[in-house]
């Protein structure tokens, strides 16, 4: 009786193991915020005839003839709150400046770019698709479509005003 409580207990904690190496922050610690953990019972609720539009920022490279590269917060070493409130800022810019986003937002984009993602980028886009909800085979995939485009800061701002 004794070896099949241990047994059972063995196999309790190891699932509360896992569970707990699911939770708590891997590397930097920037990946989870224990505990807002990223389960789908906690997601929104999506109704029937409801838009979904999934937004995707790219970095497209000076060297002409290079594919753009997806940037996620990942990438940039950001939290995911963080990310999706930038793409948030650029998306709701509106129409009054289609070709310029916020400069501070970009700026603040320029510099993640340069310090977390190596090579020369020149160019970010901002990508959106629809799908309309209940999905059909149709809606499944829908195409991508630009929503902006704008050029990257190349160099860091001067903030001390001082000579080298």
């Amino acid at each position: 009786m004794r070896l099949r409580k241990g047994f059972a207990l063995m196999i309790i904690a190891g699932v509360l193991g896992f569970q707990l190496r699911v939770i708590l922050p891997r590397g930097g610690g920037t990946d989870w915020f224990w505990p807002f953990i990223n389960y789908p019972m906690y997601s929104a609720a999506h109704y029937a005839g409801e838009a979904v539009r999934p937004r995707e920022l790219r970095i497209v490279p000076c060297e002409p003839g290079r594919p753009a590269r997806p940037v996620d917060w990942h990438l940039l070493r950001i939290p995911k709150f963080r990310y999706r409130a930038v793409v948030r800022t650029l998306v709701s810019d509106g129409p009054r400046t289609l070709s310029m986003p916020d400069t501070a937002v970009v700026a603040r984009l320029s510099r993640l770019i340069r310090e977390h993602v190596p090579g020369n980028y020149c160019t970010a886009e901002l990508w959106g698709r629809t799908f309309v909800l209940p999905l059909s085979a149709a809606s499944l995939d829908p195409p991508w479509h630009r929503i902006k485009s704008w050029r990257l800061a190349t160099e860091p701002a001067e903030t001390t005003g001082r000579a080298p």
